[in-house]
């Protein structure tokens, strides 16, 4: 298929989801297990892939934009693979000096790569690896292409996880991430997200292990009761809210009502006073009234989340919403996403403020400046000037909350 030379250098541009990261990470991997050698500068690259995104059509720009600038230069060998590139409305087209791969043969391209018997190898820049357990989407909201570009949603073998993961303890990473469209709706031989969740923790104590993002449906008591027993699963989940009004939600296909949602959180904060619970929000989505927008703000101050992703709504060809009627206009998605980031800052704030005078278990990512920067289990940076080594976890004190961040010291035991 492909054919690349030893201690090549190559350069992965991921753009999107944390399912692409994690992709994008295995791909980096294998190409290492080859002898090629990772940059993080597309100048110095001979080889460079693009793993895409096509969820809104600034995704695809963005796209198209990157491939433009990485094959500018013709001694470069570009490959785009991903989710626009299953997209036939991503304008991809136009481009004729790059080779495609579909993203249902991203995995074979992988393989194909890496094609040689020496020892596996996890390749990521991250502090905190991401550990692929699931795959597309059988919801079928009305706004989503996921369905169309990643397919139904399927498990990565119960085995293929356990392998990965102990392979990352073996690496020494202190916290890993499990990562999916929607990590709940894991199953595999009668294995569930909780039996897995269990069993990677009983791999070794030297690690935390986060969960990614899980669609308010699929949470059960199951899930709910890892994070009674186990303190070691970060206090922190991702939970897509989408709209507080539930005539918004029944036009995107949402199966659960803006009151079940809340009632969710109530029972994750009931077993973990410290969570941190993240959401994706869209504004205007076709026929959205500013009362629906109102109940939207509404829900989000109850439910108090710690971060918002707050997203315009986008027409995607190929989606049932795309030939709705009453769209919001423009200008309106705008002011609503202004005023929806508003309020995603000052709970952020609040959050934060929380943690003042608090211990923390800090996860230590990268220095800055004069600090080093680290992740709290409920997923908030903090700023210590301590020094301390990348990708270890530390015991901290947060002493203050300044221009947007938070700052502590370690404490030394």
């Amino acid at each position: 298929m492909f054919s690349y030379t030893n201690k090549m250098k190559f350069y992965i541009k991921t753009l999107g989801c944390r399912v692409n990261q994690s992709e994008s990470e295995d791909i980096a991997g294998k190409l290492a297990e080859k002898g090629l050698t990772q940059t993080k500068l597309l100048s110095l690259a001979e080889l460079v892939i693009i793993n895409t995104c096509t969820v809104t059509a600034v995704a695809d720009a963005k796209v198209r934009q990157f491939i433009s600038k990485a094959s500018k230069d013709d001694s470069k060998r570009v490959i785009v693979t991903g989710c626009a590139v299953a997209n036939e409305h991503s304008g991809l087209k136009k481009f004729k000096n790059v080779e495609f791969v579909a993203q249902e043969s991203k995995e074979n391209l992988a393989e194909k790569i890496a094609s040689i018997g020496v020892k596996k190898v996890r390749q990521t820049m991250r502090s905190r690896p991401l550990l692929k357990m699931q795959d597309g989407c059988d919801n079928h909201c009305t706004y989503c292409i996921v369905p169309s570009v990643r397919g139904r949603s399927k498990s990565t073998s119960y085995s293929q996880v356990m392998d990965n993961a102990k392979l990352l303890v073996e690496q020494g990473f202190k916290e890993i991430v499990l990562t999916g469209v929607d990590i709940a709706a894991y199953g595999y031989n009668k294995k569930t997200l909780a039996d897995i969740v269990n069993d990677i923790l009983e791999i070794d104590s030297s690690f935390r292990l986060r969960l990614s993002s899980v669609e308010p449906q699929s949470i059960k008591d199951d899930l709910l009761s890892i994070f009674s027993q186990n303190d070691r699963i970060c206090s922190h989940i991702h939970i897509p809210l989408q709209s507080g009004s539930n005539r918004i939600l029944k036009l995107m296909n949402r199966p659960y009502a803006a009151e079940s949602f809340l009632a969710t959180v109530k029972e994750f904060r009931k077993i973990r006073s410290d969570i941190a619970i993240t959401t994706d929000i869209i504004v205007g989505f076709p026929s959205e009234s500013e009362n629906d927008f109102k109940r939207t703000l509404m829900i989000a101050k109850e439910a108090g989340f710690s971060k918002i992703h707050a997203f315009r709504y986008s027409k995607r060809p190929g989606t049932k919403a795309f030939n709705m009627p009453n769209a919001v206009s423009e200008e309106e998605k705008k002011m609503r996403a202004k005023e929806l980031s508003s309020l995603a800052g000052s709970l952020a704030a609040r959050s934060s403020k929380n943690l003042i005078g608090e211990k923390v278990q800090v996860l230590i990512e990268k220095k800055e400046g004069k600090y080093v920067r680290g992740l709290t289990s409920n997923y908030k940076v903090v700023y210590l000037k301590d020094r301390a080594d990348k990708g270890r976890l530390f015991d901290a004190v947060i002493d203050s909350y300044k221009e947007g961040k938070l700052f502590g010291r370690l404490r030394w035991e």
